[in-house]
């Protein structure tokens, strides 16, 4: 299995590309539901801009999944338990097998690059399933989180078994800082036992000691990368050291083809030590 592990050279970049790919290269609709053209699509991002790991944005298929899936979206709010949405999505047959589908097809364009299953923490899944079922989406409790992060290490496990060797990262995406990531040790234990790498990505601090590989604005544990802001793909400078150890960045939906590619040269060149 592909490792992600900087060393000398050019800096590695790792993208978000999802939106700028989805306009260039699907006209603005991306084949979620389709395995082969979704993993057609993502394969066709990667050759585009290089980045250094493949991105699989899983949280966005989960949402297109859900709205063109009445009957599951439904089926989310069958009981009053305040864990059900979230067990109930997770757990989803179809679901499950359309994620390894996707996966298979793309490990086989892309064999030697590590792919990253980009998933939401499972409290952001909480409210995903809850806004779905039409209940209550406000932040849940510790102990609704940690629940969820056993139902999603669970879909991790299928997911390896369904599509053996098609995961190397697990990469944990946040709009907050790290504090849920106490909760995910379920998640964890899957990774270590799959010898997955395990990545977080956090908008604001990112220290816990068990994740591998921290993007952060300013990370301060395990392979650091440094996100930086969407105004990099509208400057002429290189951003500047920030002591991590590869670059991450979302490519606008409306960037400049030409700026991108010029861009993503400048970063490779430039060090994020």
């Amino acid at each position: 299995m592909p490792r992600f592990e900087p060393a000398g050279g050019s800096t590695p970049v790792w993208l978000d590309h999802t939106d700028y790919t989805a306009r260039l290269l699907a006209g603005g609709q991306p084949p979620w539901l389709d395995a082969l053209a979704c993993a057609a699509w993502l394969k066709k991002g990667q050759g585009l801009l290089r980045p250094d790991v493949v991105r699989f944005p899983a949280t966005d298929l989960i949402e297109a999944w859900l709205q063109a899936h009445a009957e599951l979206v439904s089926a989310l709010g069958e009981k009053s338990r305040a864990s059900y949405p979230v067990k109930r999505l997770l757990a989803d047959e179809p679901l499950r097998q359309h994620l390894a589908d996707v996966l298979q097809a793309l490990r086989g364009s892309v064999a030697q690059v590590p792919i990253a299953l980009a998933i939401e923490t499972p409290g952001a899944l909480v409210q995903r399933a809850n806004r779905h079922a039409g209940r209550d989406a406000e932040a849940p409790d510790e102990d609704l989180v940690d629940t969820a992060a056993m139902y999603l290490a669970d879909a991790l496990r299928e997911l390896a078994s369904l599509a053996p060797d098609c995961i190397d990262i697990v990469l944990l995406e946040s709009d907050g800082d790290d504090a849920e990531l106490s909760l995910c040790q379920p998640v964890f234990n899957v990774a270590e036992h799959q010898r997955w790498q395990v990545a977080a990505r956090c908008t604001g601090r990112l220290s816990h000691a068990a994740v591998d590989i921290a993007v952060a604005p300013a990370p301060t544990t395990g392979t650091r990368g440094i996100w930086i802001d969407e105004a990099t793909w509208s400057r002429d400078d290189a951003p500047p050291s920030a002591g991590g150890d590869f670059w991450f960045a979302r490519v606008p939906e409306d960037a400049d083809p030409e700026r991108v590619l010029t861009r993503l040269e400048g970063l490779r060149l430039a060090p994020a030590q």
